[in-house]
């Protein structure tokens, strides 16, 4: 990718007028409470919606076991009910589709497990039917690469793997998993491979657990399970994809450890002060936190207020404060503009009790960068050179991007948008397409179509460093990020 810089400002500079001006976002720089949810609840599910919307599902209340679900609005810190589910349900999963709607499967129900699978429509805010599965609490689901769903293990699939088709809404059998298991981690790693680590072979606690030591891999284009690498036993752990494709397994019964799908080894990295099943995210830094769980595996024990930060550049653990209230069977999620919302749960395992309340931590305690002027230039990832995107950091906190790249059919494309930064992290909410205009010098400007297209959110570890996530409701398009690095630096800018 050889464009020059210097024509990408000229171009951004004859392209601003059409995002118009957009306010400067404030910063927050502590946790503090949020909201109070319509509905306190435990075990429940939170997705990242690609207009930036949390949906929470289900869940238990008391002896209630819950079919609501409500919306959050991070723009202005609110929640709303939105529709039910058709099935109520708790310890189920919900993955979001590349086409922007959310998978619902599997879980506990009021009389025993809910084989009902559910497609939450953000357009419409309606639930849909979509088939059944014999799936049940203790499996995972993950969203593989072409957009379908695996789901592997669980109380009723403890051995063989499903495989979901959002184009035609059906369910097939996959591979069979080499050792049946439950409450395992499953990670897509950056190959399209999927990474299973530990969990049990059954579950009757507290006796007869039989806890693995096993990981294993699935790889879509055989459609096979293969040994991935022994490690030690882990259980009520969680696990987290880094920025350079290995994975951080921490919390549970066992010291972190980090795996490198490249050179399949295991290095610890700990002791931590681990937590059972404790909230895990990836920061805009690429550090990762973890926050609240119990003392005890699953129902054991007491929620906790721990909150740990392990720092991925000197591979090192540290207390990072403590939420406001323990909670285990919550939910943790990174919200586009970089703040972690924690939503719902428990504070007593062992009671029927649950939580309404919620806390945020702010974008700037999780920042090691700050935007400036010297993050304008042009940026690509050096493991997919061929395309690349132009940025501006330009006065009142605006924050200008186009990407130059291509549509999903290989033609030619090139996204613009305008958004604010804050700390490390620039959101462009309104990111578009344009199309339907002509070569010089038959271009008839009334002709350019602005089509809408999605979301970009930048993130930065230091001004040569970064990440895009980006989000689109348009065909082909998706859900997923790319590393960025810089390409150039502007004459007489100096990058500290």
């Amino acid at each position: 990718m050889l464009i020059r810089a210097d024509w990408m400002r000229t171009a951004a500079a004859l392209l601003l007028a059409w995002a118009g001006t957009i306010a400067p976002v404030a910063a927050q720089s502590v946790w503090a409470p949020g909201a109070r949810m319509n509905v306190a609840r435990a075990g429940h599910t939170a997705t990242v919606l690609p207009d930036g919307r949390i949906l929470v599902v289900g869940g238990h209340q008391d002896n209630n076991i819950l079919a609501s679900a409500e919306l959050y609005n991070p723009v202005d810190g609110t929640w709303r009910l939105t529709a039910s589910l058709k099935v109520p349900r708790h310890f189920h999963t919900a993955t979001l589709l590349g086409d922007g709607r959310v998978l619902v499967i599997a879980g506990r129900t009021v009389a025993d497990w809910a084989t009902l699978c559910e497609l939450y429509d953000p357009a419409t805010e309606s639930w849909a039917s979509t088939g059944a599965l014999n799936a049940d609490e203790g499996h995972t689901a993950t969203l593989l690469h072409d957009g379908r769903v695996l789901v592997a293990g669980g109380y009723r699939l403890p051995a063989p793997s499903a495989i979901y088709e959002p184009a035609t809404g059906t369910w097939t059998t996959a591979g069979e998993l080499g050792v049946p298991r439950l409450h395992h981690t499953a990670t897509r790693l950056r190959d399209g491979r999927v990474l299973v680590v530990g969990g049990f072979e059954t579950y009757n606690y507290p006796t007869d657990n039989n806890p693995l030591t096993s990981a294993e891999w699935y790889d879509p284009a055989t459609n096979q399970w293969t040994p991935a690498a022994g490690q030690v036993e882990m259980y009520g752990h969680a696990a987290t994809l880094l920025r350079d494709g290995k994975v951080l397994i921490a919390g549970g019964n066992a010291a972190p450890q980090i795996f490198d799908p490249a050179m399949r080894t295991w290095t610890v990295t700990g002791p931590n002060d681990s937590s059972y099943g404790p909230g895990a995210v990836l920061l805009p830094s690429g550090d990762v936190l973890l926050a609240g769980g119990t003392s005890g595996l699953l129902f054991s024990g007491a929620a906790r207020d721990v909150v740990q930060r392990f720092e991925v550049g000197t591979g090192t653990w540290n207390r990072a404060g403590n939420l406001l209230t323990a909670r285990a069977q919550h939910t943790l999620s990174k919200l586009l503009d970089g703040r972690i919302l924690v939503a719902g749960g428990t504070a007593n395992p062992r009671s029927t009790g649950a939580l309404d309340s919620t806390e945020l931590l702010a974008a700037a305690a999780t920042s090691v960068a700050t935007i400036g002027a010297e993050f304008t230039g042009a940026w690509y990832d050096p493991a997919q050179n061929g395309h690349g995107i132009f940025i501006e950091v330009l006065p009142e906190n605006r924050f200008f991007a186009t990407w130059l790249t291509f549509d999903p059919s290989g033609a030619q494309a090139w996204l613009v948008g305008l958004g604010t930064y804050g700390g490390d992290t620039a959101t462009l909410t309104a990111v578009e397409q344009p199309g339907g205009g002509g070569w010089v010098p038959n271009l008839v400007p009334n002709h350019v179509v602005r089509n809408a297209w999605g979301t970009l959110v930048f993130t930065f570890t230091d001004c040569n460093h970064g990440r895009v996530a980006f989000s689109s409701p348009v065909a082909g398009f998706g859900r997923g990020s790319m590393e960025l690095t810089r390409l150039t630096l502007p004459l007489g800018v100096t990058c500290p």
